[in-house]
């Protein structure tokens, strides 16, 4: 797969607001479930807060990659973030996220 088959521009979003990481997460699976019809919001939610869970995908530089697997999707599903304001995302560096990556 190539990237811009991963990232269409309607999977890309810049100015996205967001006050928290789980708010950010909440938008993403929303975004997400938009764009793949064979996607649910909630279950791609709980996917990647389960995964935050496990630590941090924020790996600095002001950048994030929240990523999780769901059984039944077949394909990697991109989305591309650019927020208005950096985040809190718990990154290793510790530094606020404002580009988000998710797969």
């Amino acid at each position: 797969m190539r990237v811009r088959e991963l990232l269409t521009l309607a999977r890309t979003h810049h100015g996205v607001q967001a006050s928290s990481k789980k708010q950010l997460l909440d938008q993403v699976a929303q975004l997400a479930a938009a764009s793949c019809d064979s996607l649910n919001e909630q279950e791609v939610f709980d996917a990647l807060v389960a995964r935050e869970k496990l630590g941090s995908t924020g790996i600095g530089e002001g950048i994030a990659i929240p990523h999780c697997r769901l059984g039944h999707c077949q394909q990697a599903v991109g989305l591309l973030l650019k927020l208005e304001s950096p985040i809190d995302f718990d990154a290793v560096d510790g530094h606020p996220v404002d580009l988000v990556f998710v797969l």
